[in-house]
């Protein structure tokens, strides 16, 4: 005859703590697998699948005059393109909004090959205006910060036909330089955001003027 088993009072509590934990447990991963099938739902792979979230096109240009056609119908018909740079596998994509603001420069970050293009991150309106200066008598550069999934993007224009590059010295220690092309220039500075110090170049090299930040 088999020996029945009689729980004792440490028996039960030990089997309700467990109990508890395991919905603990299970209510953590809801809370976290649930926003992560959403994100990869409206995510692409690296061959540019569809999604409907974001805009594509046969060039990254196209893609991006796409997507603000989506997002801003009212002042897409006055988009200017100024310029591509890339950046790894990415191509960053400089473009105004002139009846907007011809006071703000606009960005987006766009992924794909041949003939099929798309928004790799959507950014949050994509630009910002031109506010901040290189320290100087006449200023030399003007610039605005932007954030992708990923890395920090500086971009501007130069104020000088000096100004040959601009240089950010960023607060862990790197030092990311970039020439200005057409007037504009763009940095792409890895994970890192906080800038230390900017510098406006001229052709040789040597600082033409620099600003640099006080932490407190």
């Amino acid at each position: 005859m088999a020996e029945e088993y009689m729980l004792t009072g440490n028996d039960r509590n030990r089997q309700r703590t467990l109990l508890k934990w395991a919905i603990i447990v299970a209510l953590i991963a809801v809370a976290v697998l649930v926003p992560l099938a959403w994100v990869l739902s409206n995510s692409r792979d690296n061959t540019g699948s569809a999604s409907d979230r974001y805009a594509t096109g046969t060039t990254p240009i196209e893609a991006v005059q796409n997507w603000v056609e989506q997002v801003n119908e009212t002042h897409a018909s006055s988009f200017k393109h100024l310029q591509t740079r890339d950046y790894l596998d990415y191509s960053v994509i400089l473009y105004e909004l002139p009846s907007y603001s011809d006071e703000m420069l606009w960005y987006q970050r766009v992924k794909g090959s041949d003939d099929n293009w798309y928004i790799d991150d959507v950014t949050d309106g994509s630009g910002g205006f031109l506010v901040d200066t290189a320290g100087g008598s006449p200023p030399y550069i003007r610039w605005t910060t932007g954030k992708l999934i990923g890395p920090t993007i500086f971009f501007g224009r130069a104020v000088s036909d000096e100004v040959a590059a601009v240089e950010f010295e960023m607060r862990d220690g790197q030092t990311v330089r970039a020439s200005v092309i057409d007037g504009l220039f763009v940095v792409v500075c890895g994970t890192s955001w906080q800038e230390e110090a900017v510098r406006a170049l001229d052709a040789d090299g040597e600082v033409l003027s620099e600003r640099v930040f006080v932490r407190i």
